[in-house]
């Protein structure tokens, strides 16, 4: 699965760039509601911004907590600048994950359940028979989606990858950067959602995050462009 694939390099990212969520102050938290449980993390939440020279950028929230026996990560891929300001993201419009593991039976993961395909203008051969039968023509050519527009890829549903497994999910969130001298030093902001359950004996159940709240500092700082 792809998302799995996404999952895997998040964790090597977060466990190879010598960055830690650990000792911080108490002035960070993440709180949420998990269904019925109530999650307050004061210890050690954290975030990340990297930037790509790609002109991505990509902005990790994330909690370890011994204490609870849970961890939370939420990434979200955007274009580098966007975290300067207020900014809403979902899981509808943009490329977000979100992991949550806990020692109880709520632990869930969110993807978009629908995603572009990436159009890097390659090219794919398409094998044809002469109409005469007289022998075969190998012609190369765009994918008949490559330089659709969003709209259009979703109406026609090509050029598309469908996670369903996902759907009926959901998350948002609303990020307000604190900026001092130029520089990012904390993002605020809330967060919601709905997630499949993995209920045996309830297969479609779903589980509601409510209540999302988060203050936390920004371990590597950027400058502000």
């Amino acid at each position: 699965m792809e998302f799995k694939k996404i999952t895997i390099v998040l964790i090597f990212f977060l466990l190879f760039s010598g960055i830690s969520f650990g000792n911080t102050d108490t002035k960070n938290y993440i709180s949420m509601t998990v269904n019925s449980k109530e999650y307050n993390f004061f210890d050690n939440p954290k975030a990340l911004i990297k930037h790509f020279d790609s002109g991505k950028s990509q902005i990790i929230i994330g909690v370890t907590d011994t204490v609870l026996k849970a961890e939370l990560i939420i990434s979200i891929n955007c274009i580098i600048g966007q975290e300067l300001s207020e900014i809403n993201f979902s899981t509808q419009n943009d490329q977000i994950m979100i992991i949550f593991k806990s020692s109880y039976d709520d632990s869930f993961v969110i993807v978009p359940s629908i995603r572009l395909a990436k159009d890097n203008n390659d090219y794919i051969i398409k094998q044809s028979i002469l109409k005469d039968g007289s022998g075969t023509v190998f012609k190369k050519s765009k994918p008949d989606w490559s330089g659709m527009t969003k709209a259009a890829r979703l109406s026609t549903g090509k050029g598309i990858i469908h996670h369903k497994e996902f759907d009926n999910t959901d998350f948002v969130i609303n990020i307000k950067p604190v900026i001092k001298e130029g520089i990012v030093v904390s993002l605020n902001g809330s967060f919601s959602g709905k997630a499949k359950g993995k209920n045996n004996l309830q297969p479609d159940s779903f589980i509601n995050i409510l209540n999302g709240k988060f203050q936390v500092e920004v371990q590597n700082k950027w400058k502000k462009y």
